[in-house]
């Protein structure tokens, strides 16, 4: 049987949910130490890569949607946003209206508004907040359009 069609395949082993980078790096410290191959994911459908699956069997799935979903910092002047992988566009947009800020700053959203920012970047290059101009008809275009930095986590 081909491995797409067989259930046990593309099966975790085990699966975490870290709350805070320092628990993701002592997970990732442990599975270096292991040789367990890791496979992070987050929210929203990802099925062009298999979503939650993993490709090898016996990898350990690293949930980092459930807890990792705090938005740390909005900045207007820079049009950019300081998010966890488990921010959606539809949070990071209530989060704008809360704030006020959504006068302020267009939240460019794909079709999957439950989809995570960053794991949207990362498949599409396509997250963007932009800073509205002043007569509120037309965007800012150049900055805050990409995303410019993403923290890497190591077993290191």
């Amino acid at each position: 049987m081909h491995a797409v069609y067989d259930k046990e395949f593309f099966v975790s082993c085990a699966v975490v949910h870290p709350r805070t980078v320092t628990e993701v790096q002592e997970i990732m410290r442990l599975c270096n130490k292991m040789q367990m191959p890791v496979w992070p994911y987050s929210v929203g459908r990802n099925t062009g890569y298999g979503g939650a699956a993993p490709r090898v069997p016996g990898t350990l799935g690293m949930e980092l949607g459930r807890h990792m979903n705090r938005i740390h910092e909005v900045n207007v002047d820079g049009a950019y946003a300081l998010v966890e992988p488990g921010v959606t566009f539809f949070s990071l947009y209530d989060h704008l209206v809360k704030t006020g800020l959504d006068e302020q700053l267009w939240l460019d959203v794909p079709d999957l508004g439950g989809g995570s920012i960053i794991g949207r970047h990362q498949s599409d290059f396509c997250a963007y907040l932009s800073r509205y101009s002043t007569d509120r008809r037309r965007k800012y275009s150049g900055k805050g359009r990409w995303v410019y930095f993403h923290m890497v986590v190591s077993s290191s």
